[in-house]
């Protein structure tokens, strides 16, 4: 109870101060000490937002990866900038075009056709022990689909959609 008054009183007593300039500030924040706690928050946030730029901002080649020596971190970084060059965004629609043109469920036409570009493309790059293995699993693509009701009265539904006017099919 005697902190609700309080906080009301502090509320009545910045309202009925409006000729002051910081009435309204000490409204919001209360006394100095929260603008204290508040002032220095933001400088510490400021502070470890710029330090974490700073130490983003370090070329890679000053920095020393795990596992290499320094003269070898640097040649590594270099190797490995080179392979991030490499994607390029029209290549990669094409690549996302030709897998995604059609359905390539397991065991399909579709689908042994995409292992044997991907097996081609591999060699292109320089693998040389490519193989394409055959595995027999079991595929939840069934051979026929049926509703069919067989009591009170045997009912076989088509499951075949009328084609919509314009579609063509």
């Amino acid at each position: 109870m005697g902190i609700e008054q309080t906080q009301s009183s502090r509320m009545i007593d910045t309202a009925s101060a409006s000729n002051s300039r910081d009435a309204g500030a000490r409204w919001l924040w209360g006394d100095d000490s929260m603008r204290n706690r508040i002032s220095s928050m933001t400088v510490s946030w400021t502070v470890g937002i710029l330090g974490l730029a700073a130490l983003l901002a370090r070329p890679v080649c000053a920095q020393s990866l795990g596992g290499y020596t320094a003269q070898s971190s640097a040649q590594e970084a270099l190797v490995e900038a080179r392979y991030k060059a490499i994607p390029d965004p029209k290549e990669t629609q094409r690549q996302h075009r030709l897998f995604t043109a059609e359905p390539h469920p397991a065991g399909s036409e579709r689908n042994n056709y995409l292992a044997q570009y991907i097996a081609d493309e591999w060699k292109k790059q320089g693998l040389e022990d490519v193989v394409i293995r055959r595995y027999d699993v079991f595929s939840s693509e069934p051979k026929e689909t049926l509703l069919e009701m067989v009591s009170p009265v045997p009912y076989r539904a088509s499951l075949r959609e009328a084609a919509y006017e314009g579609r063509g099919t």
